[in-house]
């Protein structure tokens, strides 16, 4: 039963998250996992979060969270970009929502406030079960972006992220941050012979989270992007 959990903010080292990342996909795919598909995501998450040092909950990609997807959550402030007449829409059914600006280009930013439900947002216990969950949700439902997390493509990867809906920032300055964390997480000394792999216990505590995608991905389709779907 999903659980509301009290909203922390966390600063976790890059080193730990690549790592946590790096356990998540041996559990997921059981394959060795490829340095710059890791470092693609490890970059997303750290433009999504402040570099974590406004992680919430563990939560890698600032995943929101609905009443049906059985998943803890927590409530924290969030800002969006709408369209004026959406932004307003919010605004006149809740107080929780209140546009701060309207832009040239006539969107409109709009905070939402604890516990509106757009600014609910996925939680989780540990860092491992975090990092799992949000490589299965770009997996599962952004099929397009994880061929260029396949492909070790920063910027292919925010395209079609935009395209899909996940983000609604600006394109053009969201992919110029994420390649920009990727060619900088790209300089760290990582020996990969040393990277950790998952404890039995480890993997015991994922498993109720990859069940609750069972029937939404089949793990052995994790194959070269020439077969995923474009």
């Amino acid at each position: 039963m999903a659980e509301k959990l009290l909203d922390q903010t966390l600063k976790i080292q890059p080193i730990d998250v690549f790592k946590g990342l790096w356990r998540a996909w041996l559990n997921l795919f059981q394959t060795q996992p490829n340095k710059n598909a890791i470092l693609c995501l490890m970059a997303q998450s750290a433009l999504e979060t402040g570099r974590w040092k406004s992680i919430h909950c563990f939560n890698f990609g600032n995943i929101k969270s609905s009443l049906s997807d059985g998943r803890d959550y927590t409530f924290f402030a969030c800002n969006e970009y709408f369209e004026l007449e959406r932004a307003k829409k919010y605004a006149a059914e809740s107080a929780l929502a209140k546009i701060t600006n309207i832009r040239s280009d006539g969107l409109a930013v709009i905070w939402f406030y604890p516990d509106h439900p757009v600014s609910r947002f996925r939680a989780y216990k540990t860092l491992d079960e975090g990092a799992s969950d949000y490589m299965l949700l770009l997996y599962t439902r952004y099929k397009r972006a994880w061929t260029s997390v396949l492909n070790g493509d920063p910027v292919g990867f925010s395209k079609a992220l935009k395209q899909q809906g996940y983000y609604t920032a600006d394109e053009i300055p969201y992919t110029k941050g994420l390649k920009s964390l990727f060619d900088e997480f790209s300089k760290l000394h990582i020996n990969e012979e040393d990277l950790p792999i998952l404890s039995d216990e480890q993997a015991r505590r994922l498993n109720a989270l990859v069940a609750m995608s069972l029937a939404e991905i089949d793990l052995s389709e994790c194959k070269p992007a020439e077969n995923d779907e474009k």
